[in-house]
């Protein structure tokens, strides 16, 4: 039996995924926070999160940001809006750990998507999907287990059988994957380079393009969690559409196996293309990080709880989300 690669290799990435203009992002972004530091709390527009235990969080950010002072907002737009987006990859990588790099020259790998071939054999496909029908038998599809942006599925801690089928393989394959790829490393050892990694929602999707009345597809949102994931569970050949649509330039990222991987910011915009024919399964995956690489009071802020769904937000969120001086005045 082969031994499990700790970490794939991408075959496919997406860098830039960020649109930047400096001045329009620094005023876009001040608008909107200021805009959140008025509001007596409220809904806002960063759903899409993920919740563990089989509930959904969907980015409930209850607590008041009594620190996110007009004055500190500001401040943290013009921070913000400086910081360099990367190429994805190379030397830079998220955390440079040269001291004397100026945070602002900070490039940032979460600004980049990938597809990786062999998340999954196709024996575990096979397992996963048929412990998914059992439970679906049973329990039926949920529609609004996220309070935004809901799609059809169900969670896998409330299947036992789908859960032993696909856990081994996202500890020990995705977890190191997305450490290397988005916090370095060659290895992807978690809780090296300052971050640790963790599942937060593990979730089974369908769209469906057949079925009269079914879920084709998901409207552009900000996930939750800062990392995402989603693993596929249909040939391409079996279903027409589907993929991941990043809102800011439009490109749309489209696995060419069952069994590959797919990760993500889920800071960066992002929505699910439409499936017009046949039916695409998908495992979907919320991570949380948390450890002195990420500013975990800045991704709790309404700053990002309250973003507007707009792609210019995507380079001011993800880098912000690596600054530890964020919300910090200058």
């Amino acid at each position: 039996m082969a031994a499990i690669q700790p970490c794939l290799d991408p075959y496919l990435t997406f860098a830039g995924l960020g649109t930047q203009d400096a001045e329009q992002d620094e005023g876009l972004f001040a608008a909107m926070a200021a805009a959140s530091v008025a509001e007596d709390g409220g809904g806002g527009g960063g759903g899409g999160g993920g919740g563990g235990k089989g509930e959904a969080s969907d980015e409930d950010s209850s607590d008041e940001d009594e620190e996110d002072t007009p004055e500190r907002v500001q401040n943290a737009a013009r921070l913000l809006a400086g910081l360099v987006s990367g190429d994805g990859g190379g030397s830079g990588g998220a955390l440079d750990p040269d001291p004397d790099t100026p945070a602002l020259l900070l490039p940032s790998r979460l600004l980049s998507a990938h597809c990786c071939h062999g998340c999954f054999s196709a024996a575990q496909i096979g397992t996963l999907v048929d412990a998914a029908e059992r439970h679906v038998a049973i329990h039926g599809w949920l529609t609004k287990r996220h309070s935004q942006h809901p799609t059809t599925d169900f969670s896998l801690h409330d299947a036992p059988l789908a859960w032993a089928a696909a856990e081994p393989t996202v500890s020990g394959v995705v977890l190191p994957t997305l450490h290397r790829l988005y916090f370095g490393g060659s290895t992807g050892t978690n809780g090296s380079g300052g971050a640790t990694l963790t599942i937060n929602d593990l979730f089974y999707v369908r769209y469906d393009g057949d079925t009269a009345g079914a879920q084709r597809e998901l409207e552009a949102h900000r996930d939750g969690s800062l990392l995402s994931f989603s693993i596929a569970l249909t040939e391409p050949c079996s279903f027409a559409g589907g993929g991941t649509r990043f809102v800011g330039d439009g490109r749309v990222l489209r696995p060419e196996r069952a069994g590959d991987l797919v990760a993500h910011s889920g800071k960066v915009l992002h929505a699910g293309e439409p499936v017009t024919a046949g039916r695409r399964d998908i495992l979907v995956g919320f991570v949380t990080v948390a450890g002195p690489a990420v500013n975990e009071v800045f991704l709790a802020s309404h700053m990002v709880t309250k973003a507007q769904e707009h792609p210019r937000l995507d380079a001011p969120i993800v880098n912000g989300a690596l600054v530890a001086t964020a919300l910090a005045e200058h």
